[in-house]
C-alpha cells in the first residue's frame, strides 16, 4: 500500500516513506460529551504485487490534563485479488482453397478471483479474409473494415464459479489466392470492481492450400482471364486418356469421316463401273452394226 494525498483529510503532519503522522487531531471531550471523537479519512493505493491479506495498523496517543498519557491501536485487513482473463482462438478448418469459409471459435475466460465487467472482445481480420455476419454469434456491436468488436461480453465470475467463460462464434470468407498462411488476432480486455483492467491476445493461422488441391471449380473461379477461357488454368490440363468420354468422341468423330470417306469411294468406283459398262455396250452395238453391213 502506498499513501495517497489526495482524499486525505485533514492532511498530515508528516508522510515519512509509509508512516504518516498527524501531531494532533484532538482536542477530544471526555466521553459523552460532543466532540468526544472525530474521524481520519486516509487513502492509500494498492500496489501491484503477491495477493492476499494486506494488514494495515494505526495508534493513537492521548494526553490528559494531568497524569500519564493513554494509548491504543488497531489493525484492518485488506484483501488483495488478483483479477486476470485469458482468450483462446482455434481455426477450423485450418486450411483449404480460396472461398473457403473458416470458423473462429473465440474462448473468453475469467482466470482471477474477481468478478469481469464489462468485457471487450476485438477482433481483427487479416487481408485474405472477409467478415461473414450469417452463423456469427453473439452479434458484434461494431464491424468498422477488418476490425469486428465485442462491447461486453461480460459479466464473467470469479474464476472456478459459473458463468467464468464465455464463447464466440466468429465466421469468415477466405479471398487469398496465393497459398500461405493468414495469421488471425484477437484480444479481450475485461474490468474489475476495483483497479487496473485486465487483458490477453491469441492467434489463429489458416494456411491457404497449394493450387494442386483445389477442385475444378475452385480453379475456375480463381484462374484464367474472364473471356479468354481457361487454357492456363493450373490442374485442368491433364493427359490425353484414350478411354476418356472425351476420347470416345474423339474417335466417333475419326469413324464417322472414315465412314463417309469410304462412301465417297465408294460411290466413285460405282460411277467407273457403269461407266465402263456402258462404254462396252455402246462397242458391242457398233461391232454389230459393222457385221450386219458386211453381209
Amino acid at each position: 500500500l502506498t499513501y495517497v494525498a489526495t482524499g486525505t483529510t485533514p492532511a498530515p503532519d508528516d508522510v515519512s516513506d509509509n508512516v504518516i503522522t498527524w501531531n494532533n487531531v484532538g482536542p477530544l471531550a471526555k466521553s459523552g460529551d460532543t466532540g468526544d471523537s472525530t474521524i481520519i479519512t486516509l487513502k492509500a493505493h494498492v500496489e501491484q504485487g503477491d495477493t492476499g491479506t494486506l494488514t494495515n495498523s494505526v495508534s493513537t496517543t492521548g494526553t490528559p490534563p494531568t497524569g500519564a498519557a493513554v494509548s491504543d491501536n488497531s489493525t484492518t485487513d485488506f484483501t488483495r485479488l488478483a483479477p486476470g482473463i485469458s482468450i483462446t482462438k482455434i481455426a477450423d478448418p485450418v486450411s483449404g482453397a480460396p472461398s473457403t469459409e473458416v470458423t473462429f471459435s473465440i474462448t473468453v475466460t475469467n482466470t482471477g478471483d474477481a468478478e469481469l465487467d464489462p468485457v471487450q472482445v476485438v477482433d481483427t481480420l487479416p487481408d485474405g479474409l472477409t467478415y461473414v455476419a450469417t452463423g456469427t454469434t453473439p452479434a458484434p456491436d461494431d464491424v468498422s473494415g477488418n476490425v469486428i468488436t465485442w462491447n461486453n461480453v461480460g459479466p464473467l465470475a470469479k474464476s472456478g464459479d459459473t458463468g467464468d467463460s464465455t464463447i464466440i462464434t466468429l465466421k469468415a470468407h477466405v479471398e487469398q489466392v496465393d497459398p500461405g498462411t493468414i495469421t488471425n488476432n484477437v484480444s479481450a480486455t475485461g474490468a474489475p470492481p476495483t483497479g487496473a483492467a485486465v487483458s490477453d491476445n491469441s492467434t489463429a493461422d489458416f494456411t491457404v492450400a497449394s493450387k494442386d488441391t483445389w477442385t475444378k471449380s475452385q480453379i475456375l473461379e480463381h484462374s484464367g482471364v474472364p473471356g479468354k477461357g481457361i487454357d492456363d488454368a493450373p490442374g485442368l490440363q491433364k493427359p490425353f486418356n484414350p478411354n476418356s468420354q472425351a476420347a470416345n468422341h474423339a474417335g466417333k468423330k475419326d469413324k464417322d469421316e472414315n465412314a463417309e470417306l469410304e462412301l465417297e469411294q465408294e460411290k466413285n468406283m460405282n460411277i467407273n463401273i457403269n461407266q465402263s459398262q456402258q462404254q462396252e455396250e455402246e462397242q458391242n452395238k457398233n461391232n454389230n452394226k459393222n457385221k450386219n453391213k458386211g453381209n
